[in-house]
């Protein structure tokens, strides 16, 4: 590695730059600035290498690609290989589908919301009913919520809620209820956004949730009062 390392990095007036190294030269590289944390090299390193090395899953290749470029600083890059992957590959396993989420994950950590809708929207089209497509569907309303399109997070956060019975209170639909009540009330929709909250003080017997519940409500008041 030490002798590729000083060919390519530290000799570039004798050879090519880090980039236009020969590909197998490349992924050695690659693999050493991961393990040095250097990403932002990483994801020079691997411009035009898009093909995987020989024997290589090319889904997982492909996701861990993406997320090179993501935590590189090149995010657009990397939601442009996930929309690519999700546009040629008909059928994802349950083991790539949570890498793809969790390269996702990344995109909206490095606050690359917009990008991560584009990616999530897609992949929303093709996952039926269930709970994957429910958690899309609250991933996809978080990053709304970020982009401060509160409406549309409360559709979606309400639609996670609510995808597998209108009437769900099981854990997963009262966060998703909470957190589509957070949005209404950002959007200004006071009375929707407390009625949701009734629903839930409804519903909840811990303590400690009943208190966090009335202190929201109770800030919705404040927050109508001090506007009128």
């Amino acid at each position: 590695i030490e002798v590729v390392r000083g060919l390519y990095l530290k000799a570039p007036k004798h050879f090519p730059e880090p980039d236009r190294a020969p590909a197998a030269a490349r992924r050695v590289l690659i693999d050493q600035a991961i393990a040095e944390g250097d990403l932002t090299l990483a994801s020079k390193l691997q411009a035009g290498l898009s093909e995987p090395p020989e024997g290589t899953n090319r889904v997982m290749w492909r996701l861990r690609r993406a997320k090179i470029f993501i935590l590189g600083g090149e995010p657009k890059r990397g939601a442009d290989v996930l929309r690519a992957l999700l546009d040629d590959t008909p059928v994802l396993t349950s083991d790539q589908s949570d890498r793809l989420v969790q390269v996702v994950f990344d995109l909206q950590t490095v606050g690359e919301d917009r990008l991560a809708i584009s990616v999530l929207e897609p992949f929303l089209e093709r996952v039926g009913a269930g709970q994957r497509r429910r958690e899309l569907l609250y991933w996809t309303a978080d990053s709304y919520m970020a982009e401060k399109n509160y409406r549309e997070a409360a559709r979606l956060y309400l639609r996670s809620a609510t995808l597998l019975d209108p009437r769900a209170m099981d854990p997963w639909a009262q966060t998703a209820r909470y957190q589509a009540a957070k949005a209404l009330g950002k959007a200004g929709l006071v009375d929707d956004a407390r009625g949701m909250l009734d629903g839930l003080l409804a519903v909840t017997k811990d303590p400690a949730r009943r208190a966090v519940l009335r202190r929201d409500r109770q800030q919705l008041w404040l927050e109508r009062s001090a506007g009128e």
